[in-house]
């Protein structure tokens, strides 16, 4: 799966806002959204662009440009949230509902936080 520089960076803007949910950025949430990132082939400047203009994107951008992709993308965000999600190993209510508001401002598709994490660990690059 290809994504442009402005979707990686709308990705990036939610997926931050998911490993933030709880109310910290635990250390496995970061390294499995810096991790993400370097699946696609990311070097360090591009890493660093993506960082910095997912920080100053304004949210409703964010969702606006996910909302435009494929399905296949739209399921791929929906699942990489969900790994972000689980990857402390305790899924928190504040997360749950977070994974629901972006998904439903995202466009994200209905499915189960199973069958999202799923499709996303069969598309992982």
């Amino acid at each position: 799966m290809i994504f442009s520089e402005k979707e990686l960076a709308s990705v990036t803007k939610v997926a931050m806002a998911m490993a933030k949910a709880d109310g910290h950025l635990d250390k496995e949430e970061s390294s499995v959204i810096c991790s993400e990132l370097m699946d696609f082939g990311i070097d360090t400047n591009e890493f660093v662009t993506i960082v910095t203009k997912s920080r100053l994107m304004d949210a409703s951008d964010a969702f606006k440009t996910i909302s435009t992709m494929s399905m296949d993308k739209k399921q791929y965000v929906s699942g990489f949230l969900v790994a972000i999600m689980i990857s402390d190993g305790n899924i928190e209510p504040n997360e749950l509902k977070m994974w629901v508001l972006i998904s439903s401002l995202a466009q994200l598709p209905e499915t189960t936080a199973d069958k999202a994490l799923l499709y996303y660990s069969s598309h992982k690059s």
